[in-house]
């Protein structure tokens, strides 16, 4: 059976949220410090005028994972555009490498991937960033992809907003 300390040291797949646009630079300063990660990156064709351009953009806009002994976890926090990790009962959450390999067979397709986090009519969110940032709400209507109408508890005032889900989260209840 393996010590604590050898748990400590075992390599396991973790998440960290970036501040936005800044995953690149992030895995970029992670390959420098020789430790693994994995930005998984889409090919997208963006429009601007009359002119088109390829760009490889971030799959999950914000995250990063990295393959990272848990002892060694806190020593990416200090890596400027790394803000945290993802985490799961406070304590930052594993993911298995078969998970990091499914992502991996996904992008070999070259086929366009969508991702997003679903909110519901009636969810608890929290404004992550921008003027609002920190404050929660409900989630009163969604129209379309970006389009929330919530109600925010503090300033007790209900706001149609046209944001990317991006910049909210899903507030647990206890």
């Amino acid at each position: 059976m393996p010590s604590y300390n050898d748990l400590l040291r075992t390599e396991a797949w973790y998440v960290i949220y970036t501040i936005p646009r800044n995953e690149k630079k992030v895995h970029h300063e992670l390959t420098q410090r020789q430790v693994e990660s994995f930005l998984p990156l889409q090919a997208v064709v963006r429009l601007w005028g009359n002119r088109k351009q390829k760009l490889d953009v971030p799959l999950f806009p914000n995250y990063l994972f990295v393959n990272i002994a848990r002892d060694k976890l806190w020593s990416i926090l200090s890596i400027k555009g790394v803000v945290r990790y993802v985490s799961y009962g406070g304590a930052p959450a594993a993911i298995s490498n078969e998970e990091i390999e499914i992502i991996r067979k996904l992008l070999v397709y070259n086929a366009e991937i969508t991702t997003k986090e679903l909110y519901n009519v009636g969810e608890r969110v929290r404004v992550k960033h921008g003027p609002f940032a920190g404050l929660e709400g409900k989630v009163l209507e969604i129209k379309g992809k970006t389009k929330f109408f919530i109600e925010l508890d503090k300033i007790n005032r209900f706001l149609s907003v046209d944001i990317g889900s991006t910049i909210l989260e899903k507030v647990e209840v206890c």
